[in-house]
């Protein structure tokens, strides 16, 4: 098959697969009940539908719904505004979807650029952008996610999403976009340091720039990253490779492309300051740590063992190819990549895991490589035999997890205690508070009293995320990671739906934090959960200060009279 479409075909399978879910979903919607269109952590998916509300609403400016402190906002998302555009003609999930797609197909078609700037060998390419669209770890042979042992102790390709591409292409319209600049970056920078030509390093400013502004820390990766492999060029044996000036014209380049980064990235990082809202957040709440090396490697798994064949300094190559004209440059890009990637995820910040967006990259492209010379010199048709071979066996952990996430579907359960499908009256009541709740209004959401069923020992409120994420209304106990000091808060409005509380304890807590609503859910009232005896509002037994404004079937919304 030409490679051209080769690359097309494998691209389109994979972005295809990487929908299977959300199909399943759609097509077997129970009666009465509306789909989200989102399955895998829908919590944080919801903070993106957020995002895309805010911006169809003609707000550029990033203002978090999910918590109730004053904010000065002043962050602009790009990709986000454009998708909120999109969401306002097209609805929410549609718009999320048609990035997700969109920003997947731009991700692998920047891959194929980089995979023609780094490897000489057409089958090696072609091998390594099959592992790019399929491939994972080691995490099936444990069974996949395992909710017991945490984020630290198990591979990361069984939690991670950015971490693995194919995952990345699965899980959002956030992570496929900003890796692809990430690979646009590194493509035309070592595309311009092949042809000497400056005009060919715009690429990578505009994608440099755009980053700064969308995905900020990844920056600190993609400069990393750029600046070490310069260096490394300067050393013997390598700088014999680079005449005078070639070695300042070079490093000419990189300093443009850097200097493209930093204001887009100086913004984001003061405007994250001058929010006290994002600044205490991002710094006091629950870190998102890196586990130990182990765990990493073995969530890159078989890839990584390919690696260990590939030659780096000369990349295969066989019949007429043209042989390497650039010394090898490719590889050892792809080798520096793919040490700075999992070195810059250890550093002390409290989003470390985060950071290894990108790293599977560098890793498929060597083990292409790698898979290639394992198989090269086998006769007949068994090179193309092991070689597919080769590269099913790195994707067991991709299919468990998109399996897992199919089988929650039949039970209308997440990996979070938020539900991929609304109840007709859930619906409803978002509905109504999208279309009456004025914009600084906020909304305190009752526990679900079936999340313990679901989760042992987790009592949740189902509808907070989606008060926000998709009603578009602020919440006092919105989101694990966005509300700030959400296990306090969270805490707090369990006592304010228990009987322990009292009418002026629950007063306090709604004046202080500018509550206008109260979602209570109709089932508390006689739930058995153990210790924890909720109070029953229905039938009119609510406080005085509380006045229904809607309720049907299991949801009652209170309004709360002013002052």
């Amino acid at each position: 098959m030409p490679e051209r479409r080769f690359y097309f075909v494998l691209g389109a399978l994979a972005l295809a697969l990487a929908s299977v879910p959300y199909l399943v979903g759609w097509l077997h919607t129970p009666a009465g009940s509306v789909y989200s269109g989102l399955t895998s952590n829908i919590d944080d998916c919801l903070v993106y539908f957020s995002w895309m509300l805010e911006a169809g609403r003609g707000h550029f400016l990033h203002h978090n719904l999910f918590s109730t402190e004053p904010q000065s906002p002043k962050l602009l998302y790009l990709w986000f505004v454009v998708l909120g555009l999109l969401a306002k003609a097209s609805g929410l999930p549609l718009a999320f979807h048609v990035g997700r797609v969109l920003g997947g197909a731009a991700l692998l078609r920047a891959v194929v650029w980089l995979l023609q700037e780094t490897v000489q060998s057409e089958r090696a390419r072609k091998l390594a952008f099959g592992l790019v669209c399929f491939s994972s770890g080691f995490g099936w042979l444990s069974g996949g996610y395992n909710p017991a042992k945490g984020f630290t102790l198990q591979p990361i390709d069984t939690f991670q999403p950015e971490a693995i591409t194919f995952l990345s292409l699965y899980y959002s319209p956030l992570f496929a976009p900003m890796t692809a600049l990430m690979v646009v970056f590194f493509a035309a920078l070592l595309k311009s340091e092949r042809t000497g030509k400056l005009r060919d390093l715009w690429p990578a400013c505009v994608a440099g720039a755009v980053l700064g502004n969308s995905h900020t820390y990844d920056v600190v990766q993609l400069l990393t990253v750029a600046w070490v492999y310069k260096l490394f060029t300067l050393l013997p044996p390598f700088e014999t490779l680079y005449g005078e000036a070639s070695k300042k014209a070079s490093g000419v380049r990189l300093l443009i492309a850097t200097a493209a980064c930093l204001p887009t990235t100086a913004y984001t990082a003061w405007a994250s300051r001058v929010d006290p809202l994002f600044k205490a957040r991002a710094w006091t709440n629950e870190p998102t740590l890196t586990p130990a090396l182990w765990w990493v490697l073995l969530g890159f798994g078989l890839p990584l063992l390919y690696v260990l064949f590939s030659s780096p300094l000369a990349p295969a190559r066989r019949g007429n190819e043209t042989p390497p004209s650039d010394g090898g440059r490719g590889g050892r890009f792809l080798i520096i990549w793919l040490i700075v990637a999992i070195a810059v995820a250890y550093l002390p910040v409290p989003f470390q895991r985060k950071m290894l967006m990108g790293a599977h990259l560098p890793i498929c492209i060597l083990a292409g490589v790698g898979l290639d010379t394992l198989t090269a010199r086998l006769s007949g048709d068994f090179p193309k035999i092991a070689a597919l071979f080769g590269v099913l066996l790195t994707t067991p952990s991709n299919v468990l997890y998109l399996l897992a996430d199919i089988g929650r579907l039949d039970a209308n359960s997440g990996t979070t205690a938020r539900r991929p499908y609304l109840s007709g009256d859930e619906q409803k009541v978002l509905t109504w508070l999208k279309e009456h709740a004025t914009e600084n209004a906020a909304v305190l959401v009752a526990p679900d009293p079936d999340s313990p069923k679901r989760y042992p020992g987790m009592f949740e409120p189902h509808l907070n995320a989606y008060t926000a994420g998709w009603a578009g209304v602020i919440c006092y106990n919105g989101h694990w990671s966005e509300t700030l000091s959400y296990p306090r808060k969270n805490s707090l409005a369990l006592r304010f739906f228990s009987q322990a509380a009292d009418d002026s304890e629950r007063e306090a807590l709604i004046r202080a934090n500018n509550i206008r609503y109260i979602l209570y859910l109709n089932r508390l009232a006689g739930a058995d959960l153990g210790d924890y005896v909720p109070v029953d509002w229905t039938d009119g037994k609510q406080p005085g200060a509380l006045k229904v404004v809607y309720s049907q079937g299991d949801i009652t919304l209170f309004e709360v009279a002013p002052t």
